[in-house]
């Protein structure tokens, strides 16, 4: 007979970083043979906050997750599931041998920006896994024009696709309105690192997803303070707000990062980041571009 015993895994909470170590039996191990377990864990478990926790089949924790919604569990009880990831609709394997990681990179600088976006590839059985792998990872977050096409078939609509960023195997061919938002890639290319880097293939799907998700909402966050300091007609505190973000998404906000937030937040959500604001923060974190 096959006895069930707990492991204590040590859980560390994504906002205000407070750890614990829980139980979790061995009898969730049959529900994997690999990949992760999802562990949504409610207010009062760990501390005052919701997230969910990503464990393999060795209980290591190998990622967290901020919830939009409150976790509706009895008190002091876990909810464990399997993340649902059709990784046999798209290879993460496969992708990352055919996708350089730069290309990747700038895929998600136009998504970010609202560019329209094209894919060129003559690599038909690659369509289906590129078009679920973006509808995965956007999900709930970046809404996306991004077509994917076979190489004839652009050939033959060239024309019409004059408004678009297209990103043909290794080249990239901008337009006007795409050229100025393409500098300075060096977050998309940290995000994607994280992707190509993690060996576990569903774990590196579920960091990328997280890590996109993560900068859509601390931009709507810095929108927020932005708005709030404009209505009180007051100056922003940097430090404090950039405390708030900071201690809101357990993320440290570099230099390189706040450029990262003004690039989505004017291109894609459509929203002018004033001047005195820029300066206040570049001031306050030692940037001088002036």
């Amino acid at each position: 007979m096959y006895r069930w015993f707990f492991i204590k895994v040590e859980i560390r909470c994504p906002i205000c970083s407070t750890t614990k170590k829980i139980d979790i039996s061995t009898k969730e191990l049959e529900k994997i043979q690999r990949g992760l377990l999802a562990i949504n864990i409610p207010k009062s478990v760990v501390c005052e906050h919701n997230f969910v926790a990503y464990v393999d089949s060795n209980f290591h924790v190998r990622n967290y997750c901020t919830t939009d919604f409150e976790i509706l569990v009895p008190d002091d009880q876990l909810e464990i599931q399997t993340p649902d990831i059709p990784i046999h609709k798209m290879d993460p394997l496969l992708l990352k041998i055919n996708l350089a990681p730069s290309i990747l990179s700038y895929i998600l600088r136009g998504i970010f920006s609202k560019q329209k976006i094209i894919i060129v590839s003559d690599k038909e059985f690659l369509i289906p896994h590129l078009t679920n792998l973006f509808e995965y990872i956007m999900e709930d977050s970046f809404e996306m024009d991004l077509s994917i096409t076979l190489e004839q078939n652009y050939i033959d609509s060239s024309k019409n696709c004059e408004d678009a960023l297209i990103f043909y195997g290794n080249k990239i061919i901008t337009n006007e309105s795409s050229d100025k938002i393409l500098s300075e890639i060096s977050i998309e290319e940290d995000i994607i690192e994280k992707f190509m880097s993690e060996k576990d293939l569903q774990t590196s799907l579920i960091i990328l997803k997280n890590e996109i998700k993560k900068a859509y909402h601390i931009s709507q966050d810095f929108i927020d303070i932005i708005k709030a300091s404009e209505a009180e007609k007051k100056n922003i505190n940097p430090k404090q707000a950039i405390g708030m973000l900071e201690e809101g998404h357990n993320i440290k906000i570099s230099s390189e990062y706040l450029e990262f937030l003004y690039i989505i937040i004017e291109n894609y959500f459509g929203i002018d980041v004033p001047k005195k604001i820029k300066k206040v923060f570049q001031l306050y974190l030692g940037i001088s571009y002036f």
